[in-house]
C-alpha cells in the first residue's frame, strides 16, 4: 500500500509542479520581460522585502517600461509606458472597468464598497456619488472647510505659542477627520481640538498595519480552490477592523433617518434619497459584466445590453439599501481623512525644506487672500502658485502604494501586447512621476513647483501625473481634496512660515500600510508671520 501511496503523492507533486512552472511562463509567451519568480510565491517576497514602488523602480531600470511579476499565483503586467496607460485606463476602459483587487474581496456583497465594486454595481454606486463633488456642491461646502479650518489655524497659534517642534501629520489628521464628518455627514467631531476623538481613534485603529488582514489574500492565491472561504475571512476581519468607524457612521445614519426634516447638502443626504428598504430581481444581483459602460473620451456613458428593459432596470438599480449606504459612508470617511491628511503633511514638509518656494506661495497668498479668514472657492480656484506648489508635493509623493490597477475583463490587444482575461495592468506611478522625459529638466527628484506652470502642462502627456489615478474610475474625491488642501495650506501660510528643526527628518523616509506614509511623521515648527498693509514682511 505504502508504495503505492508515494507513488500518487510524487505523481501530484509532479502535475502541481508543472503547471506552476508552465503558470509562469505566461509572460514569456507574451514577449514581456521581468524579474525570475520563486516557485511558491512568485515574486510576493521581493516585493514585500521593501516598499512596492522601490521595486518596481529596480525593475524598470532592469526589464524596461513594461515588464512583467507575479503576485503570488497572479501574474501582473507593471508598466510606467504613459500610452499604455492612456489605452488601458481610458481608452479601452470598457475592457478593464474592474480595479486590480485580490481574488478574496467579495466585488458582489452588499457591504462592498465602491472602491471595490465591480461593473454595474460600480456603476450605480458612482452615479449615485457623483453630484456630491460638482462645482456647485463644492461652493455649498466650502463654508463648512472654512469653519474646521479656522479651528485648525487656532490650535496652530497655540502649536506657535509654545516654540517646540510638533508632528503636523498628526494635526492634520484632526482637520481632515472633522472635515470630511461635517461636509459628508454633518457630524461635529471636533478633532481638530479633541486629539482623543472616538471617530479619530476609530480610524488611526482602522489604518494601523496588520499582517493578519493579508491572510485572505494568500489563502486565494496559494490555494485558488478555497477563495471562498478567504472571503468570508476577509469580510470577518474587515467588519472587525472598522467596526468602531461603522458603529458611528450608522448611528449618524439612524439620526438622520429618524428625522427627516434635518436636510442638508451632503453625501449623506444624497445616499438617502437613493435609498430603498425593498430589493427587487434587478438590484444588485442582476448586474451583470456584460452590462459595463463603454467610455468615450475618458467620460462616462451607459450601455446596456438588454436595450429592450435598460429605462426600467436603470431606474431600478440606482437605489441604495441602507447596508449600502453605510458602507459607502464608511468608505468615504475614512478615505477623505487618511488621503488629504497624509498630501498635507508632505506639502508642510516641502514649505519648511524649500523656503523659497514657501515664499513665493505666501506671496500669492498675500496677494489674494486679503481679508481675515479662509478664503473662498472662487478665491482659491484663482490661485496658480498654490496649485502648483500642491501638485509637485504630490508628483514627488504619491500617496496609494502600488498605484491605481485595472483587471482585464475579457481579452484585448494593447500597443501590440495580448492580455488575456483576468490579468492585471498595475501602474508604476512613482517611475512615471520620477521620469525626466516628462519631468525634467530640473532634476525630478528636486521639488520644482513650476514643473506645473500652463505652458508645461499643455506640453506634457495627460497619464504622466497620477497621484488620483486616470479615467472613469479615478479618485471621485479628487476635486474635494484638493480644495481642501488649499484652503487649509493657504491660511496656514498666510500666519505662519514652516520652518525645519533638529528632529525634522530630511530627506524623508516612506514607509507603506494603507496609504504610503513618512516613517516618522513630519516634525516641524512654526513662527509667525507680521505683514504690514503693503503685504511686506517687518
Amino acid at each position: 500500500m505504502w508504495p503505492h501511496l508515494v507513488a500518487v503523492i510524487i505523481i501530484l507533486v509532479s502535475v502541481w509542479l508543472w503547471q506552476r512552472i508552465d503558470s509562469y511562463r505566461v509572460f514569456k509567451k507574451m514577449g514581456i520581460n521581468g524579474p525570475p519568480p520563486n516557485l511558491i510565491f512568485g515574486n510576493f517576497r521581493q516585493i514585500m522585502s521593501q516598499p512596492v514602488w522601490m521595486a518596481y523602480r529596480k525593475w524598470e531600470q532592469l526589464y524596461g517600461k513594461t515588464f512583467g511579476v507575479f503576485f503570488l499565483n497572479s501574474p501582473s503586467i507593471v508598466t510606467s509606458d504613459v500610452d499604455f496607460l492612456q489605452e488601458v485606463f481610458v481608452k479601452q476602459f470598457s475592457k478593464f472597468h474592474q480595479r486590480a483587487i485580490p481574488n478574496s474581496i467579495d466585488t458582489e456583497d452588499e457591504e462592498t464598497h465602491m472602491v471595490f465594486a465591480k461593473g454595474k454595481r460600480w456603476k450605480r454606486l458612482r452615479l449615485i456619488s457623483n453630484p456630491t463633488f460638482s462645482s456647485l456642491k463644492m461652493k455649498q461646502m466650502a463654508p463648512l472647510i472654512q469653519e474646521s479650518v479656522n479651528s485648525f489655524i487656532e490650535s496652530m497659534e497655540k502649536r506657535c505659542q509654545e516654540e517646540k517642534p510638533f508632528d503636523i501629520h498628526s494635526d492634520f489628521q484632526g482637520l481632515t477627520l472633522e472635515v470630511i464628518g461635517s461636509c459628508g455627514f454633518g457630524l461635529e467631531i471636533n478633532s481638530v481640538r479633541d486629539n482623543m476623538s472616538p471617530f479619530l481613534a476609530a480610524c488611526r485603529k482602522a489604518f494601523s498595519a496588520s499582517l493578519m488582514m493579508m491572510t485572505p489574500m494568500l489563502i486565494s492565491e496559494l490555494f485558488p480552490s478555497l477563495t471562498g472561504l478567504a472571503k468570508v475571512l476577509n469580510k470577518y476581519l474587515t467588519r472587525k477592523r472598522v467596526h468602531d468607524i461603522d458603529v458611528l457612521v450608522s448611528a449618524a445614519v439612524q439620526s438622520r433617518l429618524n428625522d427627516p426634516k434635518s436636510r442638508r447638502v451632503d453625501l449623506l443626504q444624497l445616499m438617502l434619497d437613493a435609498k430603498t428598504d425593498n430589493l427587487d430581481s434587478t438590484v444588485p444581483q442582476a448586474m451583470t459584466d456584460s452590462d459595463v459602460v463603454s467610455t468615450q473620451q475618458g467620460g462616462e456613458t451607459g450601455q446596456q445590453n438588454d436595450s429592450s428593459s435598460s429605462p426600467r432596470k436603470f431606474t431600478q438599480k440606482a437605489k441604495l439599501t441602507e447596508k449600502e449606504v453605510q458602507t459607502q459612508c464608511s468608505t468615504f470617511l475614512l478615505a477623505g481623512y487618511e488621503t488629504t491628511s497624509t498630501a498635507l503633511a508632505y506639502a508642510a514638509y516641502h514649505l519648511a525644506t524649500s523656503p523659497e518656494a514657501q515664499k513665493a506661495l505666501q506671496e500669492e497668498v498675500d496677494q489674494y487672500c486679503t481679508e481675515e479668514g479662509p478664503p473662498s472657492y472662487e478665491t482659491i480656484s484663482k490661485m496658480q502658485y498654490l496649485d502648483m506648489f500642491l501638485k509637485e508635493s504630490l508628483r514627488l509623493h504619491p500617496i496609494a502604494p502600488f498605484g491605481p490597477g485595472r483587471t482585464a475583463q475579457e481579452s484585448s490587444t494593447v500597443m501590440g501586447v495580448h492580455i488575456p482575461k483576468g490579468m492585471k495592468v498595475r501602474c508604476d506611478v512613482y517611475s512615471i512621476h520620477m521620469d525626466p522625459e516628462h519631468w525634467g529638466p530640473p532634476d525630478p527628484s528636486l521639488f520644482c513647483p513650476e514643473r506645473f506652470t500652463t505652458e508645461r502642462i499643455a506640453k506634457r502627456h495627460p497619464m504622466a501625473w497620477l497621484p488620483f489615478g486616470a479615467g472613469p474610475r479615478n479618485c471621485i474625491g479628487m476635486r474635494f481634496a484638493l480644495m481642501e488642501a488649499k484652503m487649509t495650506l493657504a491660511c496656514l501660510v498666510k500666519k505662519f512660515s514652516v520652518e525645519t528643526c533638529a528632529e525634522t527628518q530630511i530627506p524623508l523616509v516612506h514607509v507603506a500600510s494603507s496609504t504610503v506614509q513618512p516613517e516618522k511623521g513630519v516634525t516641524v515648527r512654526l513662527t509667525r508671520r507680521h505683514v504690514v498693509a503693503n503685504n511686506s514682511e517687518e
